[in-house]
């Protein structure tokens, strides 16, 4: 296997599950290798050679070439995603980190785990477009999978309020940029239900249901609103 490989994936999807991945931006070595499922195809095999060499730009066709074929291949999407950010493609890169977040959404582990960092970046292509509806929501959604997160790993509550309200705040700011928008108050809901704040959640809860059907809401979100009823 490649060194370019190992560093492009770390360990890969097999049959649904995605495991731990070095995004492009780590600077630790990556130690761990492909599990074994085989030589991997050559649109694969190429763009991991040109990132052996330092070679972003000439890896991109390659790896796009790969997530058309196999769409379903969370872990190098994210790759993409991250490269054509890092490229200045910022409208491409926005597609596939939006399409990580709802297949994500769904998995456990660390490719949950980077949907703060997915966020963080939609937060910031949003905001260089003057979009002030997405940098508001994507900066509400990435604080309240934050908490989320803490909570398995050092819970603080006082810190989680904080946070908490920052997040209320910002989707408070897409509600007023798109008010009858049914995502925003998905994770206003979850916000004020972590607040301990239930009236503010159910009144949420219901905008949220008012705003369906919305193409941009997920399977996973929608899924969300039913068990919040």
């Amino acid at each position: 296997m490649r060194r370019g490989a190992a560093v492009l994936l770390g360990l890969v999807a097999v049959v649904g599950c995605v495991a731990p991945l070095a995004w492009p931006d780590d600077r630790e070595p990556v130690t761990r290798v492909l599990t074994d499922i085989g030589s991997p195809e050559d649109s694969l095999a190429k763009a991991a050679e040109y990132l052996d060499r330092g070679d972003e730009a000439a890896a991109l066709p390659h790896l796009r070439a790969h997530v058309r074929a196999h769409p379903e291949a969370v872990v190098i999407r994210a790759h993409l995603a991250e490269l054509l950010f890092r490229a200045g493609q910022a409208e491409e890169a926005r597609g596939h980190f939006e399409r990580y977040v709802a297949d994500a959404q769904r998995l456990t582990g660390p490719a949950h785990e980077r949907l703060v960092h997915c966020h963080t970046r939609l937060m910031a292509i949003a905001e260089d477009a003057g979009d002030a509806y997405h940098e508001h929501l994507h900066r509400g959604i990435g604080l309240v999978l934050l908490v989320k997160r803490w909570e398995a790993e050092r819970p603080d509550e006082v810190a989680a309020e904080q946070t908490l309200a920052k997040a209320v705040a910002a989707l408070r700011g897409a509600v007023a940029e798109r008010p009858g928008d049914a995502r925003a108050h998905v994770y206003l809901a979850e916000a004020y239900r972590r607040l301990g704040q239930a009236t503010a959640a159910r009144s949420a809860l219901r905008m949220a249901k008012a705003g369906l059907p919305d193409a941009a809401v997920t399977a996973t979100e929608r899924e969300w609103i039913r068990e919040m009823e």
